[in-house]
């Protein structure tokens, strides 16, 4: 291709190029124009317009020539997102990246993220790791939570703030909003907080 284009250029058959290849555009095109040389005389004219045409011929054939990477669809976020968010389906699209750029770590289904949070801010246009998303807590730091007491007989609830965050079964810790007492309890639903123990 590339001598074909040099006889274009400069409007005469060139002699093969002998050698090897060596990745170098200018190198590769002085040598052929040396070679056109002593096939037979031009002006300087036709020189550095051959000359100039193979530094952009050279790396586009070049690049025609690499082999090209698979490609896969992969799900990413529209827009920035803070941590804390919790995914809709609405917040994704999907976008064509290589395959290289793209492992097991990262989502491959919207659905699996839809009704997770964010851990921390994400960015858009790049593939989302698993491990930056969680489920919603059922009770978040410094949220009101309901203290519930409960025994054969008894049943009492209180309000309360919650000191950390924490899913169903996680033991927290908790403020008594009354007596101002910092205790433990068990998450057993959305913002309630058994403290039966205490």
């Amino acid at each position: 291709m590339i001598k074909n284009a040099l006889n274009w250029l400069v409007g005469v058959e060139t002699p093969p190029l002998t050698g090897t290849w060596d990745g170098h555009s200018m190198l590769l095109g002085w040598r052929l124009l040396q070679q056109h040389e002593q096939a037979r005389p031009h002006t300087s004219l036709n020189w550095l317009i051959a000359l100039v045409s193979l530094t952009f011929l050279i790396p586009l054939f070049a690049w025609s020539a690499t082999p090209q990477l698979p490609m896969v669809q992969v799900p990413v976020l529209k827009e920035r997102v803070l941590g804390g968010h919790v995914l809709t389906e609405s917040d994704f699209v999907f976008k064509e990246m290589q395959q290289r750029y793209v492992s097991e770590r990262h989502l491959q289904r919207i659905e699996d993220a839809v009704g997770l949070e964010a851990i921390r801010p994400q960015r858009p246009g790049v593939p989302l790791y698993l491990s930056h998303l969680q489920d919603v807590p059922a009770v978040r730091q410094n949220a009101l939570v309901t203290l519930k007491f409960e025994m054969p007989g008894l049943s009492l609830t209180g309000s309360g703030k919650a000191l950390e965050s924490g899913q169903v079964g996680d033991l927290v810790q908790v403020k008594n909003i009354g007596s101002k007492k910092v205790i433990a309890g068990v998450i057993v639903a959305e913002n309630i907080v058994d403290v039966q123990h205490q």
